[in-house]
């Protein structure tokens, strides 16, 4: 499902919109060494085939997961050969960061000769995992992480493209010729995937097979139900006398006991059927119990073996019994899947319903876990904890959340708050989802319990009020440092007390002269 064109790139607008820098250098063939940066899932791998197949070059793709530097030197050595002829050469090399800075020298001779067109790949910021040397002959581009109507716009093209887009089988000998999602499935899967469209990709396709298991599963119950409202053949084989093929057609009829009458009809499932041998009729004598019952016994498997399909009628026209083929149906080359919301949450594996990471439930969720710590709920806190963990928040957005709670809502009545929050940021972390979840609930359940006081988040919020409204004075001469002699002869620091030099509170002004008595932290 990668683009075939750049044009077909999603999200990256900055870089190959009409105008932009990488756009202009593809379509004048004019390609540079350059590194691409950004998350994973953005295109960075896409996009590099998407440029060569836009500019007159030998393109050769590499990996530092796959490739040490023996490959990576032969793949140069090519290209310098290459260059001899005329023919330029695009190396995408990924994961450009997983070779350290001396390996990543193995790169730079080739690139400075001009023997190679580097286009390396990495979710790393390149600022620190590649070598400066390498970096200065590079061009950076940043990949933006794709946000949620980008991955929609990849998922409807993989739902609608015939050559490169989702095809499940759904029978032996059929393909899904539609496939429809839901809307609320499509949303859930575009924002569960994060900016990922190798994601989004992946649950799509879980989620179709899904689909079509469900479908699959459907049709059999149906076709079975059909099947055991029917008698079995067996029934009536006892009462199946006399065999008679018409050398003709081809049709088996059989004498029946009087009160029931027998009549073969040729479904054919796939090509022509093929009539009962003659000669093996001819070979046989059918005017013995011996004959009759061989011959019988030889139509029944001519019968499996061309697809026939033998029904068994009362004189009345009801159905009394019917072969297997007669009831199978031939598998419907357009049948249509419907992806549903059950099908993306169970490829999911969590539940996304009523949480949008990014919408008002994603905000109406973190309000009620604030809320619920603040007025020392602890269980209630833990339920909203639970809830966004479960609709796939990360955590270390939760522990940023919990930091801020720390300071703003217990402050000075219990400093250690603030530690643990710290302390519990930290360990989400190093160990991230699932194992942190435990660190999380401990974390909301001390906010909760803990003693409360707004009075440092009142008196900044006060302080910085007066600051955009009040005059900002300079500040006073006995407060300013004076590292020079210049500074000293002006007064800077004259007259300042140092308190370590005393007992107890010095009394002396540090506010300027507008605000002196002025209280903004009102704590006992």
């Amino acid at each position: 499902m990668r683009p075939s064109s750049i044009d077909e790139i999603v999200g990256q607008d900055h870089l190959l919109g009409p105008g932009c820098s990488l756009r202009l250098l593809v379509e004048s063939d004019a390609m540079v060494s350059m590194i691409f940066w950004g998350p994973p899932g953005t295109g960075k791998t896409s996009l590099a085939r998407a440029i060569a197949r836009s500019v007159s070059c030998r393109f050769v793709t590499a990996s530092a997961i796959t490739s040490g530097v023996k490959e990576v030197r032969e793949i140069l050595e090519e290209a310098k050969r290459s260059k001899t002829t005329g023919l330029r050469t695009l190396l995408f090399f990924d994961e450009v960061h997983r070779f350290n800075k001396a390996q990543q020298d193995v790169f730079l001779p080739y690139i400075e000769a001009g023997h190679v067109i580097f286009m390396g790949a990495t979710i790393e910021n390149p600022s620190f995992e590649v070598n400066a040397a390498l970096l200065s002959r590079c061009k950076v581009l940043t990949l933006n992480k794709l946000q949620a109507q980008d991955i929609r716009q990849v998922l409807d093209r993989a739902l609608t493209c015939s050559e490169r887009g989702v095809i499940v089988p759904f029978m032996d000998d059929s393909l899904v010729q539609k496939i429809e999602i839901e809307e609320d499935a499509m949303h859930i899967l575009s924002e569960s995937a994060d900016g990922d469209a190798r994601v989004a990709l992946n649950i799509l396709e879980v989620a179709v097979a899904s689909a079509v298991a469900r479908k699959r599963k459907q049709n059999k119950v149906v076709h079975e139900d059909s099947v055991q409202s029917l008698p079995s053949l067996a029934m009536v084989d006892s009462q199946l006398e006399n065999p008679v093929i018409s050398r003709k057609t081809g049709m088996v009829r059989f004498s029946c006991s009087p009160n029931l009458s027998c009549e073969s009809h040729s479904t054919v499932f796939e090509g022509e059927h093929q009539r009962p041998s003659k000669r093996s009729v001819r070979d046989r004598d059918m005017n013995t119990d011996d004959g009759r019952e061989s011959e019988a016994q030889n139509m029944t498997d001519e019968l499996q073996s061309n697809c026939l399909s033998l029904t068994v009628t009362d004189p009345k026209g009801s159905y009394l019994a019917m072969d297997q083929p007669s009831v199978m149906e031939k598998p419907n080359s357009n049948t249509i899947i419907s992806v549903k919301v059950m099908d993306v949450s169970g490829s999911l594996q969590r539940s996304h319903v009523l949480y949008d990471k990014k919408g008002e439930e994603h905000y109406n969720i973190i309000s009620a876990l604030h809320k619920s710590m603040r007025g020392g709920d602890p269980d209630a806190a833990l339920y909203w904890l639970s809830r966004m963990l479960e609709g796939g928040e990360g955590p270390l957005y939760i522990a940023r959340r919990l930091i801020r709670f720390a300071s703003e809502d217990i402050g000075l009545a219990d400093s250690q708050a603030i530690m643990l929050a710290v302390a519990c940021y930290q360990a989400c972390h190093f160990l991230g989802m699932p194992e942190c979840n435990v660190h999380l609930a401990h974390c909301v359940a001390y906010l909760a319990l803990a003693p409360k006081s707004v009075a440092v988040y009142q008196a900044i919020e006060s302080a910085q009020q007066h600051v955009k409204q009040g005059e900002n004075e300079p500040v006073p001469l006995h407060l300013r440092n004076a590292p020079t002699g210049l500074m000293k002869q002006l007064g800077y620091g004259r007259g300042y007390i140092y308190p370590p030099n005393h007992e107890g509170l010095i009394k002396q002004e540090y506010m300027p002269p507008s605000l002196r008595g002025h209280k903004f932290l009102k704590w006992p």
